[in-house]
């Protein structure tokens, strides 16, 4: 079975080099149904305490390296000094407009 400490350990460096230093605002994290979702979450939010996460399972994972399978895949994103703000929707019908 795979380590998923190891997948979200790895995966957090690679996005930490490719985002060159800053500080990162948001990490968006997609992780393959072997590695329990709640476990990687909780370990990309006390790896990276200062960034709002968002996450999901995949069927594969994509990443400038290539696909894989059975892996985790995050990206990193600075802001400066651009505002976000995250939301959360149960459905599509929730969304006014």
């Amino acid at each position: 079975m795979p380590d998923t400490a190891d997948a979200v350990a790895g995966a957090l460096s690679r996005a930490r080099a490719a985002l060159g230093g800053g500080e990162p605002d948001l990490g968006i994290v997609f992780a393959s149904p072997v590695h329990p979702l709640a476990d990687v979450m909780a370990l990309a939010r006390r790896t990276v305490p200062g960034a709002d996460w968002v996450g999901c399972s995949s069927a594969g994972e994509l990443t400038e390296a290539g696909a894989t399978s059975g892996g985790v895949a995050t990206v990193l994103v600075s802001f400066g000094d651009a505002a976000f703000r995250l939301s959360d929707v149960e459905s599509l019908d929730d969304i006014e407009g």
